[in-house]
């Protein structure tokens, strides 16, 4: 996932169905896990929300 992310923000999020390349992996990989480009976004807004609370917490527990 967090590779995807990178790609993506490097790539500006344009999908062009070739994405797997960038990863090394095969499509085929990408979408046992993902049934489609939606969800593919979906985790990333996820995973970045849940990355933006762990760097919110981690500040606030610095300031105590």
């Amino acid at each position: 996932m967090k590779a995807f992310i990178e790609w993506a923000q490097k790539k500006n999020i344009k999908y062009n169905g070739c994405f797997s390349q960038s990863l090394s992996i095969s499509k085929r990989t990408i979408y046992e896990r993902f049934s489609s480009i939606q969800d593919i976004l979906d985790a990333i807004v996820h995973r970045s929300f849940d990355d933006i609370k762990h760097r919110k917490n981690k500040i606030i527990h610095e300031r105590i």
